[in-house]
């Protein structure tokens, strides 16, 4: 509009000119002033702009292998739950982000590795879903593959799930892990027999796992081909005759390292006694035979390379099995020993009681436990209370006990008012002039402490314990409380909480709603960090 003006202006002299000029002018002025403010606007502009990208430019400019192990930590388990789905939905959603994303997914095999195949012959896949898997493992090219098959029924062999078995079976020389669990009681071995006679040569970890209820007898062809000098961790759970097959395995895996199987009682030690580079064993104990005895002249099996080791009776009427177990074997670096009973029946007789007591302590003391005993755990043990203080004495060097109590009636409780009497921390030699007498304090090392308690205690007794120690070794305390209310001082516990270095967490029944006092985020050096599920999951 100004350049219109001015090419209309005319230089004869006149009013009208001059009239023309000032209005030109002063549109002119007007112009600058937007420009000036624009240009000023635009400055500002590109300085967030700037800011914004600074910001950013981490995000944007992440080099392609670093970006890579972003991904592969996106799609594997971790310590924090936020994996929303499995392995292979979460690496289809890393490329739905840009074209950048879906390129490098795809052509990371790392992030192919996973695979878990749900078997059941009534359900409708999709029709994508067969060329889906296909491209799936196309796309982990030769990488190690974890494989799980969860068969929910016996297969019919025209079924058009078996398909999608015989497409990733055709990969088994490849398997690095390979976890089959079978869901239900009808059917037979035979797919079980199918699948572990394929070649897997590359394979680290093994876990089977078939219904508890699954009884059926064990036909002597299944006998496993599985030649792996990889394996390094077995976890079979099933029981009956049906963990015989595998028994011939363990003698060709010098890399074994961890062992989970539910085992008659007769085989137990000959296993172990065939892994012989076994850390980490956990024991099911059965008993499918005649009678098991124990006799003092029974020489114990040593095993030189385990450090953790778990035991458990599939109830408390099997409890002389861990007995008898206990008096045949040791473990002379022995760090970590759990004993776990399950599904109460009735009350054991005392005899039975003190004969668990004397073979508990007995193999402590020779698999060094006074030394290099770190970590006891105790889970529904039928035992008395004093019976329990005395094995405790013989663990001067414990740094964690965990015990679980037994809450049913009828049953006698492990943790008892004299049980918490027994853990007060009296001064010793070191303290001549104190007024407490001089006693022997059980677990005088003990940082960590995890208990689940029953009716029969006493709220000072708890409260006597956690005032000796709290300027002690001890740092974290969990108490879960069963059967009845509280009447803990509340305001004492959190004072102890923010005074001191000893992190106290009470909480009542089954439920973190019901908690009492919680406090587990002070920084503990040397103290195993614990997320709210492992806390809750103590229960279980």
């Amino acid at each position: 509009m100004i350049k219109q003006q001015i090419s209309s202006f005319s230089s004869t002299p006149g009013p009208r000119n001059f009239f023309n000029i000032d209005s030109i002018m002063a549109a002119v002025t007007s112009m600058n002033e937007q420009i000036a403010y624009h240009k000023t606007e635009l400055a500002r502009l590109k300085r967030i702009r700037l800011e914004y990208q600074t910001s950013l430019s981490p995000f944007y400019r992440i080099p392609e292998e670093t970006l890579e192990c972003i991904f592969e930590y996106a799609v594997e388990k971790n310590s924090f739950g936020w994996r929303p789905g499995h392995c292979s939905s979460d690496t289809y959603k890393l490329g739905q982000v840009c074209r950048r994303w879906r390129n490098l997914s795809q052509t990371t095999s790392r992030l192919w590795t996973t695979i878990l195949l749900k078997i059941h012959p009534f359900r409708t896949y999709p029709i994508t879903a067969f060329q889906r898997l296909t491209d799936h493992l196309l796309r982990s090219q030769d990488s190690p593959l974890s494989v799980e098959i969860e068969i929910e029924f016996m297969v019919i062999e025209h079924d058009s799930s078996t398909r999608f078995l015989d497409l990733v079976l055709q990969q088994s020389h490849r398997w690095r892990s390979f976890h089959y669990i079978q869901l239900s009681q009808i059917g037979d071995f035979l797919y079980l027999d199918f699948i572990l006679k394929r070649e897997m040569r590359a394979l680290e970890t093994l876990k089977v796992v078939l219904d508890q209820s699954y009884d059926q007898e064990v036909p002597p062809e299944l006998t496993p081909c599985i030649v792996s000098s990889s394996l390094q961790t077995v976890h079979l759970s099933f029981s009956g005759t049906a963990i015989m097959p595998f028994l011939g395995i363990f003698g060709h895996t010098p890399l074994l390292t961890r062992l989970r199987v539910e085992v008659d009682i007769r085989d137990a030690i000959p296993l172990l006694r065939s892994c012989q580079n076994l850390v980490a064993a956990h024991l099911v104990l059965a008993n499918t035979g005649r009678p098991i005895e124990v006799h003092s002249s029974m020489i114990p099996d040593t095993h030189g390379t385990l450090h953790t080791l778990t035991v458990e009776a599939p109830s408390q009427s099997d409890l002389h099995l861990i007995s008898f177990f206990l008096c045949a074997f040791t473990s002379p670096w022995l760090t970590s020993l759990s004993v776990i009973t399950t599904n109460l029946s009735y009350e054991q007789p005392v005899v039975l009681s003190l004969l668990f007591s004397n073979s508990l302590i007995s193999f402590l003391r020779r698999s060094g436990g006074p030394k290099t005993l770190k970590s006891f755990k105790v889970v529904e043990i039928p035992i008395p209370t004093t019976h329990l203080i005395q094995v405790l004495h013989v663990l001067p060097s414990l740094r964690t006990l965990e015990i679980h109590s037994i809450t049913n009636d009828g049953f006698p409780p492990l943790l008892t008012t004299a049980f918490f009497h027994a853990l007060n921390f009296w001064p010793t030699a070191s303290h001549e002039s104190s007024v407490y007498p001089r006693k022997t304090v059980a677990l005088p090392m003990l940082r960590e402490a995890n208990f689940i308690v029953g009716n029969d205690w006493e709220d000072n007794a708890f409260e006597n314990m956690l005032q000796s120690r709290v300027d002690g070794e001890l740092k974290s305390v969990f108490l879960r409380i069963r059967g009845r209310a509280t009447h803990l001082d509340v305001r004492w516990l959190e004072s102890i909480n923010a005074k001191s270095d000893l992190a106290v967490r009470v909480v009542e029944g089954e439920s973190v709603e019901k908690e009492v006092v919680g406090y587990w985020v002070k920084p503990v050096v040397g103290l195993r960090r614990y997320c709210w599920r492992d806390l809750i999951s103590l229960s279980e």
